[in-house]
């Protein structure tokens, strides 16, 4: 009797253990910040700019609340084109690399076939990344990796744009 009752303590001892371990001393979670593209808030943005390489730029102009193209037409802009732009500002960022750190050109970031810029920051898209569905783009000197959602629509005709 009196080894079964030592055995349970032991076994007890040993859960518990194992709990503290686990809750107390186990693995460091790591501080995991989610970088973005960029810092600026869509709110802000008052004018967007669409570079394509051969084809027309397309300006977009916010006027009492309301966001108009102003170049090459001057038409009222598609809300819902205008509100997938702003969420590149905010995009997730998988991977950053310094542009002192790596060639331009190895990224298609040398050339690129299309930038957009918000109030005059600019990101430049890139090639696609070897993983598929992310593009490499360039902004602030910083080529980052993010998911490929906006790159086609930006190439576009202009009609895509308009409400």
């Amino acid at each position: 009797m009196r080894s079964r009752l030592l055995l349970t303590l032991c076994l007890l001892i040993a859960v518990t253990g194992i709990t503290l371990f686990m809750v107390y001393g186990g693995e460091k979670k790591s501080e995991h910040t989610d970088v973005t593209l960029t810092g600026i808030a869509p709110g802000t943005v008052n004018h967007i700019r669409i570079i394509r390489a051969g084809q027309d730029e397309i300006h977009f102009e916010k006027q009492s609340g309301l966001w108009m193209m102003q170049q090459p037409y001057q038409l009222r802009a598609s809300d819902l084109r205008i509100n997938t732009m702003m969420n590149l500002l905010g995009a997730h960022s998988y991977a950053q690399y310094n542009v002192k750190d790596t060639q331009l050109s190895r990224f298609l970031l040398d050339h690129p076939q299309v930038s957009i810029e918000y109030n005059g920051a600019r990101i430049d898209f890139g090639d696609v990344s070897p993983l598929g569905e992310q593009r490499y783009v360039l902004y602030n000197n910083v080529v980052h990796i993010i998911n490929d959602a906006l790159f086609q629509q930006l190439q576009a005709p202009v009609y895509f744009f308009l409400n």
